[in-house]
């Protein structure tokens, strides 16, 4: 009976400490899994501020002004992971972004670049081009102050002067499988229709088989005012004429609108992140 006890006595000392154990792993893989959900909002949050502050230069600037590229990143003060219903000092992260342009049409890129080829920009009016950009965050424990986990995505934006003057059209993760440079994503936009085996229009009943993404230019007629052609007349819903309208206005002939597309059918840069031969894994 003394030799059940003592074996009963030991197994379960062994199964506490495997309990012990396994409730210390459960809450590391808790608070991994965490961290893991703050990293995903705080790489979402930063790609969209990025897009936003290229979109605002785009506006100022235009798309093909000189894009600046530093040897290294810039950094963002460190910003609190949660929304605006728990207050900073609560909230048990913080994140700090770094962003970095890396290529664009104007200039030299950084290190590590290679040929890319933008297809089908489109020249009339919004003067369409490209530029590649890496972001990364890096996730902070409040408390401790200690890093919980980084973040890379390499970007490919799509920027044009008219609204919303960027999109993002190419995006690869740092953590890509086989992730080096040579297999990063391809761009997205500039694929024109294949006559004969696309639509050639987007048609809801079958929009899968509408791929074009170029964007297309639409002149819009307006008419001259015989008083001056830098007054708005009647029916140009109060746009000017001459040399202060819009540069895709012109005078209405008898069919008031028509095609304006200038494409630029393929334009080599260096990208910071380019892959000729399309998408990565």
């Amino acid at each position: 009976m003394l030799v059940q006890i003592m074996v009963l006595g030991a197994f379960m000392i062994a199964l506490a400490a495997a309990v012990s154990t396994a409730g210390v792993m459960s809450a590391k893989i808790a608070l991994h899994d965490a961290a893991g959900r703050y990293l995903d909002a705080a790489v979402i949050s930063s790609v969209a501020d990025f897009t936003a502050g290229v979109q605002r230069y785009v506006r100022g600037d235009g798309a093909n002004a000189a894009w600046q590229r530093d040897a290294t990143p810039s950094r963002s003060p460190q910003i609190s992971a949660c929304d605006g219903s728990v207050s900073p000092s609560q909230c048990p992260y913080s994140y700090q972004m770094e962003a970095q342009i890396t290529g664009s049409f104007d200039g030299p890129p950084v290190a590590g670049a290679a040929l890319a080829t933008a297809r089908n920009l489109q020249h009339a009016v919004i003067d369409e081009g490209r530029i590649s950009a890496r972001v990364t965050v890096t996730l902070y424990a409040r408390e401790s102050g200690q890093p919980r986990g980084s973040r890379t995505r390499y970007l490919t934006l799509r920027v044009f002067e008219a609204a919303p003057y960027a999109v993002v059209s190419g995006v690869r993760e740092g953590t890509t499988v086989d992730g080096a440079l040579a297999f990063a994503q391809g761009d997205s936009a500039g694929t024109a229709a294949v006559a004969g085996s696309d639509k050639l229009v987007p048609d809801p009943t079958d929009p899968e088989r509408y791929r074009d993404t170029t964007i297309k230019v639409k002149l819009t007629c307006r008419t001259r005012n015989a008083a001056g052609n830098l007054q708005a007349a009647p029916g140009n819903d109060g746009l000017p004429w001459g040399v202060s309208a819009p540069a895709f206005e012109r005078e209405c002939p008898t069919n008031p609108d028509m095609d304006g597309d200038r494409f630029i059918p393929a334009r080599p840069w260096l990208s910071g992140d380019a892959n000729a031969t399309g998408w990565t894994e």
